[in-house]
């Protein structure tokens, strides 16, 4: 059992912890049922996947639901709630101003913009939409979209657990609520770019201010290292790296990599950018000093309590910030 350090949250509580991560090619389900009080102890973690390369993954998720709903209640953990947090690769989130009007204008000048981007956006999209008011004038507006079948078929999934849902929220959102209510950035104001490694995939994650301006999930992760790669890891022990490991680091890191450079690209036009890298596993010092001195680039430790693991699934305990989370509905029309 692990104990994490935790604020106090009034009464004694159990919960289930869902984060259901969506790539190309899988769903993962990673659920940590935790007893939270002073602490969050973490009591069990339950971990599967649903491969998406045939034609009955509606079948499959629901045989996964019922198998996760056998572990849970043989866990005695199947009668507390879930939290429910999504991890999804292609979510997008569009931006635009709009000038001050009545609510009913409001909906209908939001739907007329939508609907030139995507035409029939409401037969294709599941969507939550953020307002805020930028100046007397106008408004600023963020839409978050995710594909309406997709939503569709983790909903059915949910439904087929039997878990009382308490919330569904975006992973991205909780990641960077706990970031920075445990002030683990140094500099807030400026673009952060956070490197999550994960067993079997990566979140590279873009934080400034109190605002998510960037997320990508790479499926790849710690787990899936080749043996080649690790053991020179483990047996390295010098200032310099040597050349077999740079190698191998440069191959093993290649899709994170990419992915990384992209989005620090893009974050350029913010100004500075500042990067962290966390990993879930004990190879995380080497593996840092590893990157910086193959890369060239200055990349911080997410420093965090050393007993705290599994960041992204923790966070969802987080309290939400209303302006800048996006919530999705748990039952669609």
């Amino acid at each position: 059992m692990m104990k994490l350090i935790a604020k106090r949250m009034g009464k004694r509580m159990k919960r289930n912890l869902l984060t259901i991560t969506v790539v190309e090619d899988a769903f993962y389900f990673d659920i940590l049922c935790v007893d939270v009080d002073d602490v969050i102890n973490v009591e069990f973690r339950l971990n599967y996947m649903v491969e998406k390369n045939n034609n009955s993954v509606s079948k499959q998720l629901e045989l996964m639901a019922k198998t996760i709903r056998k572990d849970l209640l043989h866990k005695e953990y199947l009668k507390y709630p879930v939290l429910v947090s999504l991890n999804l690769g292609g979510v997008f989130v569009e931006r635009m101003e709009l000038p001050r009007l009545s609510r009913k204008e409001m909906r209908r000048a939001i739907a007329l913009e939508l609907a030139k981007l995507y035409g029939d956006y409401e037969s294709k999209f599941v969507y939550s939409i953020l307002l805020s008011q930028a100046n007397k004038q106008l408004y600023n507006l963020r839409v978050a979209l995710y594909n309406r079948e997709n939503y569709r078929q983790i909903l059915s999934f949910l439904q087929e657990t039997r878990l009382k849902i308490e919330k569904i929220t975006l992973a991205q959102d909780n990641f960077k609520n706990l970031i920075l209510n445990k002030n683990l950035l140094g500099r807030p104001d400026i673009a952060n770019l956070i490197i999550n490694v994960g067993k079997r995939f990566t979140t590279i994650l873009g934080i400034k201010d109190t605002s998510v301006i960037a997320h990508h999930i790479v499926h790849h992760g710690f787990k899936i290292f080749r043996p080649s790669f690790e053991d020179l890891l483990h047996e390295w022990d010098d200032d310099a790296l040597p050349a077999p490991l740079k190698r191998e680091l440069r191959k093993e890191l290649a899709p994170i990599m990419k992915e990384v450079y992209r989005i620090t690209g893009g974050l350029v036009r913010e100004g500075e950018v500042e990067t962290y890298l966390y990993v879930e596993d004990e190879i995380e010092d080497k593996l840092l000093k590893a990157m910086v001195l193959n890369y060239d680039m200055r990349i911080n430790k997410l420093s965090v309590h050393p007993y705290l693991k599994e960041l992204l699934e923790i966070s969802v305990l987080e309290k939400g910030d209303q302006k800048q989370d996006f919530v999705f509905p748990a039952r669609l029309e």
